[in-house]
């Protein structure tokens, strides 16, 4: 939904992937994607809230800030 209501608390684990990608095939970061996350399996690094970039062999979670995907 784009219309959200409530706010979810969860109170266990959650996963985020598969779906996995690659770092080329995430949609292009901008202010609507903000908070939205995924799964690559090509990141270049794993330093947290670094800008993700791809050519490497890191499994990362990644989430967009509204200007860029960063890692975390």
């Amino acid at each position: 939904t784009t219309a959200i209501a409530q706010v979810l608390h969860l109170n266990a684990l959650t996963r985020v992937g598969p779906p996995s990608v690659t770092v080329a095939t995430l949609p292009a970061a901008a202010a609507g994607l903000a908070g939205y996350r995924g799964f690559v399996t090509d990141a270049n690094a794993t330093t947290f809230a670094s800008i993700v970039a791809g050519g490497g062999s890191n499994g990362v979670q990644v989430y967009c800030d509204g200007t860029n995907w960063r890692i975390g």
